[in-house]
């Protein structure tokens, strides 16, 4: 093995390292009357090699009265604030990016007419969107989107399905029978807008492809 292999084979190491590290760290969480920028400020000081993208401006309007985490786990604690407080994530290794999207009234659905439904969501280009939200509106019922795109999920006839993702507008869709449903996500021109900060310069977000704290241009003022 040439040392030129043994220094690559010693990153790849370490980074992989790095990403399961971050992943596997112990989240404590115990914050009252803040809001969910205030949340993120405290992920990032217990998960320091994390890089999060999200607009502060934004969750900084949301208010929460009383937020308690105590878990292993990054990824854990992200499905709780999710499913309890709207902070949707994408998780890329060790990049996250967040987005706030508003919790359904926990509203009890008509299961009783309630029927298997299956689609698939893609971007402008015909890509699968993976980790997308498809929630029926009006109820607590909610599925994810695989690697292909794909969802199932129980809803009645005439229930509106409501998808959302991070960086895409979102999008809603009538069920009206038992056919799969092809829904197409459009990119949102908010994210793209963001200003971000890579060290020494700033660019906006649609220029940019790596992962890292972002505020809206306005707050630079």
């Amino acid at each position: 093995m040439t040392r030129k292999l043994q220094f690559s084979l010693w990153i790849l190491f370490l980074l992989l390292g790095m990403v399961k590290t971050s992943q596997a760290q112990s989240i404590r969480l115990d914050l009252r009357e803040t809001d969910l920028a205030k949340v993120v400020a405290a992920l990032q000081q217990q998960a320091p090699n994390v890089n999060f993208t999200y607009s502060q401006e934004s969750l900084e309007k949301v208010k929460i009265g009383h937020v308690q985490v105590k878990v292993d786990r990054l990824q854990t604690a992200l499905d709780q604030l999710q499913k309890k407080y709207g902070l949707h994530f994408l998780m890329d290794g060790a990049n996250v990016t967040l987005k706030y999207v508003p919790v359904a009234p926990p509203v009890e659905a008509p299961m009783s007419e309630a029927r298997r439904i299956e689609g698939t969501v893609t971007d402008d280009n015909g890509q699968p969107v993976q980790g997308a939200t498809v929630h029926v509106k009006g109820t607590p019922i909610s599925a994810p989107t695989n690697e292909r795109g794909v969802f199932v999920i129980d809803a009645p006839a005439g229930a509106h399905l409501e998808i959302t993702s991070v960086g895409f507008n979102t999008e809603e869709v009538l069920v009206k029978g038992n056919a799969p449903l092809n829904v197409k996500m459009h990119q949102g021109t908010d994210a793209l807008n963001e200003v971000v900060f890579i060290g020494y310069q700033k660019m906006r977000k649609s220029d940019f492809t790596g992962a890292v704290a972002s505020v809206k241009s306005d707050e630079l003022n």
